[in-house]
């Protein structure tokens, strides 16, 4: 069709290329004329070969059937994702990629744009129409419509080509009954007694996949009772259509070639373990030389690297057990979790004993180095002009006392230096270190605690020291200790529990530079605060998405953490009648706080999602506590938070502090509550290649427990909704794999702190992968 456009020049549009008629210069012309000449030459159909076309797609019409709207649908999408070749891929419909093949050459620049940017003309003759006629007849007679026709009519116009398929599906068979093997074998009453969970039951719909899915069931069910050698292939399901009245009798047998080790259920006999197995060894592992029975485990070991008990808690079977393929997995999984191997790997071989064909077990596992030294160099940038670097020097022993223990210790040192502003020469220096013991299984005295499933429990022990260093300002000395336990029920579930967690922190040299501005600035007291924070911590996290190739699913992480409690009560500590009490010289903590951070995310094709995120946090401060110790408040506003906002700079409430919006402000104190309430939507999408987008919006705050009266509106109250700061924007991410580099544009919409016309200009945020 012609076009004519406003501004005096006429173009054609044929099918996807644009081709030049004329050209009538105006003033305002200019621009639109650099577009067109930008689709010289863009036909989709510049390079297609002379008794060839481009094929522009497929379309499958269903013509008569007796199945639902919903259904008709479903079986239209289904077949569109088996159908081959895909037409050329399309942006916003049009073909952009095949546009830029055409607009390149074989070699030089225009070689360099095929390659990166193009794609290749999808060619009619690559098209069997023959054989995707067959390919619909047999995914729909494998869905049970065993009375389907299908028909096709191909139309070339202007060297492109197109299909149009019609199907006549007939009936939908549905399953009358299903039987299952009636031979008196023990694998006959063994496949019998699955048959309550059969997912073949009378009037579903016959298909394949379900009859699949039917077999794998029974497969699992008996490796989990010694079918050691059985496979879900040696399980036949005939099919008799027969029976009138669209309906299908099934019956399931098992195939006479089926060997004979598959018929029947093997115990474990004797398990090997090899300690110290090298790769290059290929002499047999039939000798019992250096072999120490352990708990009815034989295990080898001649370096006598390794305590013979760490093996009794990642063993999940013993002598005389059936074989469970759940028990193989999880023993393997726990092997690999101990840390200290670089290879486990097993087999099972038959044996005759005591009249009885069993299965002995070998394990090999290879050790990782027992020590390693490790350094890393990280660089920082912040939204306020602060940039700096960290070194960090970790030593590492896998095997410490023999028992697969891992003693970390590192140390760090770091440096940030505002790179302009009025304080160009302000730097904070940073140096530190820690101590971790890590121990498999969960060391409590007098109790001892065997577990299950994939993964080992780790007791953990830390001390840790850090001294932080802003120049001219002050210095603050810290140190924390900490014994708990990590553990998980499965990939999904995660359990942390530290009944000792203690947080000292103490200032020092604190300047009267500083002390002079908390007269301005009364939040800044906060942050040089002694705090002795002596407590317990409980965390709970679930993944729905762990361990699953679906991207649609539930994200929950629950923190408890209680500080002060015991000893407070006793002390009768009471901040409100100024009786506050100390431990060991200092004031110590009393607060009980809980946070609950909900996400779900929601995948609406293979290119796009939607992510959400609700994050509710309380703090209750008491005793000895007016408001949260500072490290264990709340914060919002960054890169991960409220994205139109600074880090840490929304809130408390409606408070306004006096060094808002200065960017150049020597001391931009961090605003903290004891109460946060988070909110994040965003759309995420991929664009092309590594380029991918996304719109957002945040809205949040933090709240105070109680009155402060240096930071007026900072309490929670009834109007908590109306103080909601609200922000939304875009994103753009490139996702190398390894990292996800992001840059989000964020826009203030609602500033509940601000007293005269708040500044909504955009505000940038760089970071390194999603903020959710």
């Amino acid at each position: 069709m012609k076009m004519k456009t406003k501004t005096g020049f006429k173009l054609i549009l044929n099918g996807y290329g644009l081709k030049w008629i004329g050209i009538f210069p105006s003033k305002n012309s200019i621009g639109l004329t650099w577009i067109a000449l930008f689709f010289i030459g863009c036909s989709s159909t510049k390079n297609i070969p002379e008794n060839d076309a481009l094929y522009t797609g497929s379309s499958v019409e269903i013509v008569q059937t007796d199945v639902s709207n919903k259904q008709k649908k479903a079986i239209k999408r289904n077949i569109k994702q088996i159908m081959n070749p895909k037409p050329n891929s399309k942006i916003l419909g049009m073909p952009f990629k095949l546009w830029m093949y055409n607009l390149g050459s074989e070699k030089g620049l225009g070689g360099w744009i095929r390659r990166k940017f193009g794609e290749e003309p999808v060619l009619f003759s690559r098209v069997n129409v023959k054989n995707t006629e067959e390919l619909l007849d047999n995914y729909l007679e494998n869905r049970g419509f065993f009375q389907v026709f299908v028909t096709s009519e191909t139309t070339k116009e202007n060297k492109k080509a197109k299909v149009r398929y019609e199907i006549k599906t007939g009936p939908e068979y549905k399953i009358r009954n299903m039987y299952f093997p009636t031979d008196s074998t023990v694998l006959g009453d063994a496949i019998r007694s699955t048959m309550f969970g059969t997912l073949l039951h009378p009037g579903a719909p016959f298909n394949l996949d379900l009859i699949l899915g039917e077999r794998i069931r029974i497969n699992t069910i008996l490796k989990e009772q010694g079918y050691y050698y059985f496979h879900d292939d040696f399980l036949l399901i005939e099919t008799d259509t027969t029976i009138g009245n669209n309906s299908a009798d099934l019956y399931m047998k098992i195939k006479r070639e089926t060997p004979v080790e598959a018929k029947q259920p093997f115990k474990i006999n004797d398990v090997f373990i090899y300690a110290d197995y090298h790769l290059s060894e290929t002499g047999q592992d039939t000798s019992m030389r250096y072999a120490v029975k352990h708990q009815g485990y034989y295990v080898f070991d001649s370096a006598g690297l390794f305590k013979p008990s760490i093996f009794e808690t990642s063993m999940q079977f013993k002598t005389g057990d059936y074989y469970s393929r759940k028990d193989h997995n999880a023993t393997l999984s726990r092997l690999i979790n101990l840390g200290n191997f670089k290879f486990v790997k097993n087999r099972f071989a038959m044996v005759y004993d005591e009249g009885e064909t069993k299965l002995n077990t070998y394990y090999y596992l290879t050790p990782l180095p027992k020590k390693t030294i490790r350094a890393e160099l990280t660089g920082t940038s912040k939204t306020n002009n602060l940039i700096g670097s960290q070194i960090t020097l970790g030593w590492r022993h896998r095997n410490t006392f023999g028992g697969a223990e891992q003693l970390g210790i590192n140390l760090f040192a770091g440096a940030e230096l505002q790179i302009n502003g009025n304080f160009a020469k302000t730097a904070t220096y940073r140096i530190g270190g820690d101590i971790n013991l890590s121990i498999p299984g969960f060391v409590i005295p007098l109790i001892r605690i065997n577990t299950k499933g994939e993964f080992v429990p780790r007791t953990n022990l830390l001390v840790g020291y850090e001294q932080l260093n802003r120049q001219s300002l002050y210095t603050l000395r810290s140190i924390r200790t900490s014994a708990g336990y990590i553990w998980k029920e499965n990939i999904r579930k995660e359990h942390q529990l530290y009944p000792i967690a203690v947080n000292y922190v103490k200032p020092l040299n604190v300047t009267q530079l500083y002390l002079d501005s908390i007269v301005k600035i009364p939040s800044l007291a906060r942050i040089t605060e002694q705090q002795f924070i002596l407590g317990s911590t409980y965390n709970f996290n679930y993944n729905q998405l762990a361990g699953s190739i679906k991207q649609t699913g539930l994200y929950f992480n629950g923190l408890l953490d209680i500080a002060g409690n015991m000893y407070g009560l006793l002390k009768g500590a009471n901040w409100k009648t100024n009786e506050t009490k100390t431990l060991f010289g200092a004031k110590f903590a009393q607060f009980v706080k809980t946070e609950m951070d909900v996400r779900y995310y929601h995948q609406v094709s293979s290119q796009s999602h939607w992510a959400t995120r609700l994050i509710v946090g309380l703090g209750y401060p008491y005793g000895n506590n007016k408001e949260m110790p500072f490290v264990k408040q709340f914060f919002a506003g960054g890169n991960n938070s409220l994205r139109g906002f600074r880090s840490r700079t929304v809130g408390p409430g409606s408070y306004r502090a006096s060094n808002s919006g200065n960017t150049n402000a020597l001391f931009l104190a961090d605003q903290s509550g004891d109460i946060k309430l988070e909110m994040n939507v965003e759309y995420r999408r991929k664009l092309f290649s590594i380029v991918e987008g996304a719109l957002f919006a945040d809205a949040g705050n933090v709240w105070l427990m109680n009155d402060d009266t240096k930071r007026p509106g900072a309490r929670f109250n009834s109007r908590f909704l109306r103080e909601l700061a609200i922000d939304a924007g875009f994103g753009v991410r490139f996702n190398f794999t390894i990292l996800m580099l992001r840059f989000d544009f964020a826009f203030p919409l609602e500033v509940p702190f601000a007293t005269t016309p708040p500044d909504k200009s955009v505000v940038i945020n760089l970071a390194i992968g999603y903020p959710f």
